[in-house]
């Protein structure tokens, strides 16, 4: 008890009030005589329990301080390893305290009822030393911090699984680009529509790089050659090159042209004929027979691409032949005989044939130098409309000539 005394004392340190001699005799004794007076019973009571909720503040600060040294150590007053020793003699103070201060209330109960056993009134002044302190239950600084290490073990070792994180982010749709044209010619654009492209860069491949501003974007190359237009891996080939196409034009006959295409970029040509007829060719060759030979000339030109154009002029230098539609073979020495005038051209090939009404061949001839008379075997024929089919070729052309098939009259 002389040891619980001094700590207390040192506890309290400068604590100017000292209690009296009666009250320490009382704790020395263990707090039970029945002979104490009932006002020094009363003092007593006050100046234990003022010493008891004195002590333990004193003693809590005292542990918490301690165990905070230990948790940051000072170093110009002690050691680490002094600092941990130090918190351990903390803790088992703390714990003696604590029991200590347990036992003591607990005899405190039984004095107060041993000091008045009659529960007679008291005086006024004494009555009011009646009134025990409210219990105070001081909790030790490890209880309500915890040991630093101990919390941070306890959070690290925790059974809870680790919560999985996952990125809800959606992927962003990849970019596209489609190309209007694939193939231009010099300073023709082409028009890129762009997809998920957003804010994202244009390489047109040619060193220019432009920020793409909505969903479409136009590009025109100076230079021939192959570019590649790119956004953000997204890629399109273009090929930047001046057509080439040419026309050979050939007589086959007099009215019918042979034309001869040569088309290395494969482009879709429209034709135009001078004779009002018009075609769209996609072929190596193309014949046209003009319906006036006096307007031969055709016009080429790329229906979409370039806007290239190739105007053939074409002209025979044939004279047609004369073929007349009426003769009189009555021997008065003018349109006696029934004749094709060639003007001497010369011919590779000629059949001459006359037809009566009931389809008799009734005069054939195989060269130009032969004419009719109006007689059939030596019988001259009647009056009326013959038919005439004539097939010839001249000798400048690989093919003969459009079949001539017409009414003539035989007159007397």
């Amino acid at each position: 008890m002389n040891n619980f005394e001094q700590h207390i004392k040192d506890q309290m340190q400068n604590f100017a009030p000292t209690p009296p001699p009666a009250a320490w005799a009382g704790v020395s004794s263990g707090l039970g005589t029945s002979t104490a007076a009932k006002i020094g019973g009363k003092l007593l009571l006050k100046w234990v329990a003022g010493i008891l909720i004195t002590g333990s503040v004193v003693t809590a600060t005292v542990i918490y301080n301690n165990q905070s040294d230990s948790v940051q150590p000072n170093p110009t007053t002690q050691t680490a390893q002094q600092a941990a020793k130090n918190n351990t003699d903390s803790k088992v103070e703390a714990n003696t305290t604590h029991s200590t201060s347990t036992n003591i209330a607990q005899q405190n109960s039984e004095n107060k009822n041993n000091l008045n056993p009659s529960n007679e009134v008291l005086p006024d002044n004494a009555q009011g030393l009646d009134v025990d302190p409210p219990a105070m239950s001081i909790t030790p600084k490890n209880e309500i911090r915890g040991d630093i290490g101990a919390v941070a073990n306890a959070t690290n070792n925790t059974s809870n699984p680790p919560v999985k994180k996952y990125n809800t982010t959606a992927l962003a749709a990849p970019a596209k680009i489609e190309l209007s044209d694939h193939t231009l010619c010099p300073d023709q654009a082409t028009t890129a529509t762009l997809q998920n492209c957003q804010g994202c860069l244009i390489n047109w491949g040619d060193g220019q790089v432009e920020p793409a501003n909505g969903s479409q974007a136009k590009h025109s190359y100076s230079k021939e050659g192959k570019y590649i237009v790119s956004i953000k891996g997204a890629n399109e080939m273009v090929t930047v090159k001046k057509p080439f196409f040419n026309v050979d034009a050939t007589f086959l006959n007099s009215t019918t042209v042979l034309y001869k295409i040569t088309n290395p970029s494969n482009l879709e040509l429209n034709v135009q004929f001078a004779d009002g007829q018009s075609e769209v060719i996609n072929k190596k060759e193309w014949k046209h027979t003009f319906s006036d030979v006096e307007m031969m000339n055709a016009k080429f030109s790329t229906s979409s691409y370039c806007n290239l154009s190739k105007e053939i002029p074409m002209k025979s230098d044939i004279v047609q032949p004369y073929t007349p539609n009426t003769f009189t073979p009555n021997n008065d020495g003018m349109n006696d005989k029934f004749e094709v005038d060639f003007r001497s051209t010369p011919l590779k090939f000629y059949h001459l044939e006359i037809i009566d009404i009931r389809g008799q061949t009734v005069f054939e001839s195989f060269s130009p130098m032969e004419s009719w008379d109006g007689n059939y075997k030596n019988t001259p024929m009647p009056e009326g409309t013959y038919t005439m089919q004539l097939i010839y070729q001249f000798e400048q052309f690989a093919q003969p000539e459009k079949p001539v098939k017409m009414p003539i009259m035989l007159k007397k």
